[in-house]
C-alpha cells in the first residue's frame, strides 16, 4: 500500500514520518517567536500560523482552561473570511470537560481526531465548517510541566487523511510524532501566556482592590495578632485625622476614648469575643486626633494571610446618625408625653371611605376604655359606637369635615362601661402639595361640661319659673294693696273736713302726717308694679 503522501514543506525520514531535522526545525523557529519576553495572544497566534504553513493546515485554535471551561484562545486561518466566520460562531462559546471534540480531548489528555468535522459534536465550528469546506480536526491537549493548559484545534480541508494527523494518534511513533515535537514548545509558551494573564487579572483586581477600599467611606483597618495597625485605607485616615505614618503600628485600642487601662479592657473584652466566634460587632467611642469625640459602629472579623491571623475592622461614623436618633427620641418622648397628658385623643383617618383610622393616641385607653388597636383594626368601630340618636349626624359632619377642610360637631361615644361619654370632635384636613393628605383631629370629653350645661339650663328653666311666679305675685299684691291705701286717704279728708271745726293743730298736723304715709306707701306698691312688669314691658330703641 503506498504511503501517504506527506505535505510540502516537511521532509520524511526512511519511514514516511517527519523528520527530526524538520520537527527541530519548526520548534526551534517556535522556541524563537516565542523568545524570553511577555507572551501574548498575537505571538501564540503566530506560532498556529508557523504550524499549520509548516503542515499544510487551513488553520488553528487555542483552547484555554479556565475556572470551569474550555475558552477560546488565540487563532489563526490562511482565509480572513473563515477566520471571521470562525470568530462569530464561536464568540462566547465554551466547552466543559468531555463536551465535544474538544471537552473530549481535555478530559482524556490525549491527541483526538475527527474525519467529518461538520457532523461533530464540535458545533460551533460544524455550519463554519460546511460553508468552507473543512473536512477533518485534529484536538491537541497542551501539557506543560504536567499541567494540562489547554487544547489546541487544527483544522484541515485535505480530502483524504491527514497524514500528520494519523502520525499524532499513532502508539508507535508516540513522542516521536511532529505534532508530540512542537506541541510541547507551545504548550510551553501557552502556560507563559496563562500565567501572564493570570498576573495581570491579579494585578487588575489588586488595583480594583485598592481602589475600592480608598474610595470607601468606611474606615477599614488591618490589625496584627498584636493588636498594631499593619494597614489603613484613606477613610480611616480621614475619620481619625492621623496621617499613614502615625496610623501604621498604632495599637487599635489607643483609637477608644477612655484611660489606658479602660481601652485595653474594652480591646480584651472584644479579642475573647472574636476567639470564640470569630467576629465582633457593636458599637464604640472613639477620640480623634484633634482629641473629638466620635461613635463607630464596628465589623471586626479574623483573617487568615500567609499563616497569621489578622483583625479586619470596618468602622461606620455614626455620631451625626446617633445624634439625630437620641434627638428623634426625645422629641418621640415629648410627644408621647405631650399626647398623653393632653385632655384630648389625637387621631388620624384617611379621607375616602371608609375613613378608618390610620393613628389614635394610647390615652384612649384610660379615657374611654378600649385598645388603640380595637379602632384600628376594625373600620365600624367609631361609626357603630356612637349614640344612635347622633350617629347619622356625626357621619354627615364627617363628610363636611373632608369637604370644607375641617369641622368641630358633638356626639355621645359609648365607653368600654356602656356608658355614654359626650365628646368635641375637631378636625382639620392637612394639606400636602395643593392636595388633602388626611384628616387629623382630636376628641375631647365634655360629659362633665354637657352636665354643667344641662344643670344650668334645669336651673334655668326653675328660675324663670321663680321668676313668672313672683312677677304675678308682686302684681296681685301691688295692685290688692294699693285700694285699702287710697280709701284710708279718702277717710282722713273726709273725717279733717267734717271736724273741722273741733281739730285743734297738733291734730290737723297729725291727719296731715297721716295722708303723707299712705301716699309714700302708694308710691312704694306703685313702684313695685312696675318693677315687677320690667320684663314684660319692651325698651323703645
Amino acid at each position: 500500500m503506498a504511503q501517504p503522501e506527506v505535505p510540502y514543506g516537511l521532509p520524511t525520514n526512511g519511514n514516511g514520518h517527519v523528520s527530526a531535522l524538520a520537527q527541530n526545525a519548526v520548534a526551534v523557529s517556535l522556541a524563537t517567536m516565542l523568545g524570553d519576553v511577555d507572551v501574548t495572544e498575537e505571538t501564540l497566534a503566530r506560532c498556529i500560523e508557523r504550524i499549520c504553513l509548516s503542515a499544510n493546515w487551513a488553520g488553528g485554535e487555542i483552547w484555554v482552561i479556565g475556572p470551569t471551561a474550555l475558552e477560546r484562545g488565540a487563532s489563526w486561518f490562511e482565509s480572513p473570511d473563515l477566520q471571521q466566520a470562525l470568530e462569530i460562531a464561536t464568540f462566547g462559546v465554551t466547552f466543559r470537560e468531555g463536551e465535544g471534540l474538544l471537552g473530549r480531548s481535555w478530559a482524556e489528555q490525549r491527541c483526538l481526531y475527527s474525519p467529518t468535522v461538520a457532523d461533530d459534536a464540535l458545533s460551533a465550528h460544524a455550519n463554519v465548517a460546511k460553508r468552507f469546506g473543512l473536512r477533518q480536526a485534529l484536538a491537541v491537549p497542551l501539557v506543560a510541566k504536567k499541567e494540562l493548559v489547554g487544547v489546541a484545534v487544527f483544522l484541515s480541508s485535505a480530502p483524504s487523511p491527514d497524514t500528520l494527523f494519523a502520525e499524532a494518534l499513532s502508539e508507535e511513533v508516540g513522542s516521536q510524532s511532529f505534532m508530540c515535537h512542537v506541541g510541547g514548545v507551545l504548550a510551553r509558551g501557552l502556560a507563559r501566556y496563562v500565567r501572564e494573564i493570570r498576573r495581570q487579572a491579579a494585578e487588575r483586581r489588586m488595583h480594583v482592590k485598592e481602589h475600592v477600599l480608598a474610595s470607601m467611606a468606611e474606615a477599614v483597618s488591618l490589625s496584627d495578632k498584636n493588636g498594631l495597625v499593619v494597614y489603613a485605607n484613606g477613610a480611616m485616615e480621614r475619620l481619625f485625622g492621623y496621617e499613614s505614618s502615625e496610623t501604621i503600628g498604632r495599637h487599635v485600642g489607643s483609637f477608644l476614648l477612655g484611660t489606658k487601662e479602660g481601652r485595653m479592657k474594652v480591646y480584651n473584652e472584644i479579642d475573647a469575643i472574636i476567639r470564640t466566634n470569630n467576629q465582633w460587632e457593636g458599637e464604640l467611642t472613639k477620640q480623634k486626633r484633634d482629641g473629638s469625640v466620635l461613635l463607630v459602629n464596628a465589623h471586626i472579623t479574623t483573617l487568615q494571610l500567609d499563616g497569621e491571623n489578622y483583625w479586619l475592622s470596618v468602622e461606620q461614623d455614626i455620631t451625626e446618625e446617633k445624634r439625630k436618633e437620641l434627638e428623634f427620641e426625645a422629641t418621640r418622648q415629648r410627644l408621647q408625653h405631650l399626647l398623653t397628658a393632653n385632655p384630648a385623643i389625637i387621631y388620624t383617618r384617611t379621607l375616602t371611605r371608609p375613613f378608618s383610622l390610620t393613628f389614635i393616641s394610647d390615652d384612649v385607653r384610660g379615657r374611654l376604655g378600649y385598645e388603640p388597636e380595637t379602632f384600628l383594626s376594625n373600620e365600624a368601630f367609631w361609626l357603630t359606637h356612637i349614640h344612635p340618636e347622633d350617629s347619622t349626624l356625626a357621619h354627615a359632619e364627617l363628610e363636611n369635615a373632608i369637604e370644607s377642610g375641617g369641622r368641630t360637631h358633638e356626639y355621645r361615644f359609648m365607653h368600654n362601661d356602656g356608658s355614654y361619654r359626650w365628646l368635641r370632635d375637631e378636625s382639620r384636613c392637612v394639606p400636602t402639595e395643593g392636595r388633602n393628605l388626611e384628616l387629623i383631629g382630636c376628641w375631647v370629653d365634655i360629659t362633665k361640661l354637657k352636665e354643667t350645661e344641662f344643670m344650668l339650663e334645669r336651673q334655668t328653666r326653675r328660675l324663670a319659673r321663680s321668676n313668672r311666679e313672683l312677677e304675678q305675685f308682686a302684681y296681685v299684691a301691688s295692685h290688692d294693696l294699693r285700694a285699702p291705701l287710697r280709701a284710708i286717704d279718702t277717710l282722713s279728708e273726709w273725717l279733717e273736713h267734717d271736724l273741722a271745726d273741733i281739730l285743734k293743730g297738733d291734730s290737723r298736723e297729725q291727719m296731715r302726717l297721716l295722708r303723707g304715709r299712705v301716699r309714700r306707701m302708694d308710691r312704694l306698691l306703685a313702684d313695685l308694679l312696675e318693677y315687677a312688669r320690667v320684663g314684660r314691658v319692651k325698651v323703645p330703641t
